[in-house]
């Protein structure tokens, strides 16, 4: 098997694990939520925008990677 055909297989493999409708559907709640919450936090302290924007990102991340968000270590609002 050469390496071309070798990263085809792995590139299918990873693409259906991923890339399913279903699996699609089930990041619009996320994003939905976070976004909201980007909006709160924005109208709460707009002059902490940056840091706003680096915590939807990283929750979005964190919740479609592991399933769910962890409060530890975040500030209560």
């Amino acid at each position: 098997m050469t390496n071309d055909d070798r990263w085809k297989r792995h590139r299918r493999w990873f693409q259906q694990g991923f890339h399913t409708k279903t699996r699609l559907d089930g990041y619009v709640p996320v994003q939905q939520r976070e976004v909201r919450q980007l909006l709160v936090d924005l109208l709460r302290d707009p002059q902490e925008v940056l840091s706003h924007f680096k915590r939807c990102a990283f929750s979005r991340s964190v919740v479609l990677q592991l399933g769910h968000i962890s409060c530890i270590g975040l500030p209560r609002r």
